[in-house]
């Protein structure tokens, strides 16, 4: 992991010139428990499946709860697991997530893993299902991971498709991912990490 990740994460709406916004905050706090370093990604209306309501409704998913110590799993674990999600946006993935069933994906506020006539979903693809196969976007690069093994929670930072800022939270319990929330931001230019 790149020691630059570490630190503290967390996702909220919040207001702009009246109007919500999805903002994710990484804090990189120093050996003095002063902020370090400051890192956000802004999901605004215009955005990807933008709907600020239904991210607060998913304020009782607890994130942040400490899991009792049997549910969780070694970190490494927890990085291939975000890491070979990524690889499954291929025509023809070589990895397979570890994915609970049900599993449930927010993006930008919205339930994605659900067939409803307003989200675009994968043909074929069944409900409360967390896999991207059959969608293919190959480039996520670089990753970079924040991970809270007594939450069973890691953060992936990417550049979706290359343009894209993004973060994914996926919640593991007992080695399988059972939630994903996700911000995604603006095409945005260079954020200054290493390819």
């Amino acid at each position: 992991m790149d020691t630059a990740m570490c630190g503290v994460h967390t996702q909220a709406v919040i207001a702009e010139a009246g109007r919500p916004i999805i903002f994710g905050v990484r804090l990189k706090i120093d050996g003095n428990g002063k902020i370090d370093e400051i890192e956000t990604i802004v999901a605004r209306e215009k955005e990807f499946a933008f709907n600020a309501e239904g991210l607060l409704k998913t304020e009782n998913q607890k994130l942040e709860r400490v899991i009792p110590p049997k549910e969780r799993v070694a970190r490494e674990a927890m990085i291939a697991a975000a890491d070979g999600y990524f690889l499954m946006f291929n025509k023809a993935p070589k990895v397979e997530g570890p994915f609970a069933k049900p599993c449930d994906r927010w993006e930008n506020g919205t339930l994605t893993t659900i067939k409803t006539s307003t989200v675009s979903v994968i043909e074929g693809a069944e409900e409360y299902d967390c896999s991207p196969n059959g969608l293919v976007t190959l480039r996520h690069g670089p990753r970079r991971f924040l991970v809270d093994e007594e939450a069973g929670v890691v953060v992936a930072y990417v550049r979706f498709s290359s343009l894209l800022p993004d973060f994914h939270m996926f919640r593991i319990r007992n080695g399988r991912i059972d939630l994903i929330q996700a911000v995604i931001g603006a095409n945005a230019g260079p954020i200054n990490w290493d390819k």
